[in-house]
């Protein structure tokens, strides 16, 4: 035996569940609260509640009598008995007013038009390949066959494993290779042109041969010099067709009109509605103005804040409902409920769960609206279109800033989006790299620097396009230093080829 010490972080389930509701986008945290709305009966949306039900009171209620013989009897045994949930108890109405941010919420109306604009789900490239199939002449087991291959072509619409692959292991009467050869012609004659092919050469030349018999030269180009031409050799090529440059251009230009991913261009299935979480306004002053959207909010009911609560809220809640022997009957019956069985600690369960849930979304909207605050005071010149980039930005500062661990930055921007007045964003956007400036300038973000590398590639001449060490001095001369490799790098993640592939003849 031997002692020991060490140190260990013990997460709590309140703990989790904020972390969860943190990092959940409005239109989910909505599902999630709709979910909980369902399972739990302490919880109800606070919208739900008559005007009358208000769980503040003014003093000048009209007394309606003495309270029922039930509150009065049995009040000191309930406080005694069931007001201790725990030692935490206290006025919800003032937790309220110190944590939760001012919100915009959206109306009725506004919600209806957010549904009717929301797309509705695609057909997915694979139904509509298999779509095609009724209107061929086609056997079932034909059919069954093409349905197979369908669903083994990759996003791009190509073929990628062997064909006898397509079938799976165990078929009790495996197709022929003439079969699945049969097959495979039938899909490749789907629309769009080009699917189900081995490789691109094929692609492009099922392409061309879907536009007629007046493309012979650009069918040998993509035939014999494919690679030359991914690799801009057009005099090379020019030399093997023998014809002349100005020839291999027309039709390098016409091949580029080609679709080398057929399958890409009709997406996954889907499109995602995206809903901002934050809004960001300028004011008549010219502030940067931040607030939350406001979404569905759950509030404990008030027959579970009449049994549990024992702060003035409950006892104003007990006190109304004395005065009503409808909600006075009702609440004695709970009250029994309590008695039976383990219903007691059920309920009061019940109860604790609704309030871990409803401080951890009050928790998430304060935490969101101070990260998405100091983003916005950070990024106010591109917000108002002072600049064509963010400016650099690390979530460290802004987690020192706001007085938060670095992870709890990462989670309240992940899947967020923030409205602007340069439009719809999502907050990780804002979140660039530094790069280190000359000359004594400041420091650029990879943005910046990635705007001007695209700006003067834009500009330059395409019979002498830059190579990438001029891109580099051009840059180190408007104050921003990098090495050439890194601009090989932007160059390429804004989809410029190097200089070579650039030239035009």
């Amino acid at each position: 035996m031997q002692m020991s010490q060490r140190m260990e972080m013990v997460m709590t389930p309140q703990m989790i569940q904020s972390m969860e509701m943190l990092q959940l986008p409005l239109m989910a945290l909505e599902q999630k609260i709709q979910q909980e709305l369902i399972e739990n009966p302490a919880l109800e949306l606070a919208e739900m509640r008559d005007e009358g039900d208000e769980a503040s009171f003014d003093g000048d209620e009209e007394e309606s009598g003495e309270a029922p013989e039930a509150f009065v009897d049995d009040e000191l045994d309930l406080n005694e008995n069931l007001g201790k949930v725990d030692e935490l108890d206290y006025d919800w109405d003032s937790y309220y007013e110190e944590v939760a941010p001012r919100r915009v919420s959206l109306n009725d109306e506004e919600r209806f038009d957010l549904i009717e604009n929301a797309p509705g789900r695609e057909m997915s490239f694979p139904q509509y390949l298999e779509s095609q199939l009724t209107f061929m002449n086609l056997s079932e087991r034909e059919r069954k066959i093409c349905t197979q291959i369908i669903y083994n072509l990759d996003p791009a619409g190509y073929l990628t494993i062997p064909l006898s692959e397509t079938i799976p292991v165990g078929e009790e009467l495996p197709p022929s290779e003439d079969e699945l050869e049969d097959a495979l012609e039938a899909v490749q004659s789907l629309d769009p042109p080009g699917v189900g092919s081995r490789n691109v050469r094929e692609c492009l030349l099922r392409q061309i041969d879907a536009l007629g018999e007046n493309h012979h030269f650009e069918r040998e180009l993509v035939r014999h010099h494919l690679e030359d031409l991914a690799a801009n050799r057009l005099p090379l090529i020019a030399r093997g067709m023998g014809a002349t440059v100005e020839d291999v251009k027309r039709a390098a230009a016409f091949v580029r009109t080609l679709n080398p991913h057929p399958g890409l261009d009709y997406g996954s299935g889907g499109i995602a509605h995206v809903q901002p979480d934050v809004i960001a306004e300028l004011n008549e002053e010219g502030e940067l103005i931040v607030t939350l959207i406001g979404g569905a909010q759950p509030d404990i009911s008030d027959m579970f804040m009449a049994l549990f609560d024992t702060t003035k809220r409950g006892r104003e809640l007990r006190e109304k409902m004395s005065r009503d022997p409808e909600r006075a009957e009702e609440f004695k019956q709970m009250r029994e409920m309590l008695k039976v069985g383990d219903q007691g600690k059920v309920l009061r369960d019940k109860y604790q769960s609704a309030r871990w849930l409803i401080t951890a979304i009050a928790q998430r909207e304060r935490t969101l609206l101070r990260v998405a605050q100091d983003i916005a005071e950070s990024q106010k010149e591109y917000l108002v279109g002072q600049s064509d980039a963010p400016a650099p930005l690390m979530m460290q500062d802004v987690a020192d800033r706001v007085g938060i661990d670095i992870s709890t930055v990462s989670r309240a921007v992940r899947d967020k989006y923030i409205d602007t007045p340069i439009g719809l964003k999502p907050l990780r956007m804002f979140f660039t790299r530094a790069v280190g400036g000359s000359h004594g300038n400041a420091d650029s973000s990879n943005v910046q620097i990635m705007n001007q590398i695209r700006d003067f590639i834009n500009a330059e001449d395409k019979k002498k396009p830059l190579k990438d060490d001029e891109i580099q001095d051009m840059l180190e001369k408007s104050g921003m230093s990098i090495k050439r490799r890194t601009v090989a790098k932007y160059r390429a993640n804004l989809g410029f080829p190097s200089h070579s592939q650039r030239r035009e003849f």
